[in-house]
């Protein structure tokens, strides 16, 4: 992820980063009640080992990284996917998807 993300600041004024949200509060409720890695339908309808993501982040983990790899956060963006409406309340908790513009 780094890699990728150091190459897309270098080759680009800016850069859009998507991914869904690993700490949305369903993800954190399957992980307490069954004590393995999430899996249900849709995005997250992989097995933690045969998923197409890098890696499995957070917002507040996106945000992060950010700060200490000197990655400007232009502006963000977090969604609920299944509803289409922009969650603006505790979006680590409540957002299934996070979309930021990068400097």
């Amino acid at each position: 992820v780094e890699k990728i993300l150091k190459e897309m600041t270098r080759v680009s004024k800016f850069g859009i980063v998507s991914f869904p949200n690993f700490a949305h509060h369903p993800m954190r409720e399957m992980f307490y009640n069954e004590g393995r890695a999430p899996k249900s339908s849709g995005w997250y309808g992989y097995n933690w080992y045969d998923t197409p993501n890098v890696r499995f982040p957070s917002i507040l983990d996106f945000i992060e990284f950010c700060k200490e790899k000197n990655i400007k956060i232009i502006k963000s963006l977090f969604l609920n996917s299944n509803t289409s409406k922009i969650i603006e309340k505790n979006p680590n908790l409540n957002a299934d998807s996070a979309i930021f513009l990068i400097s």
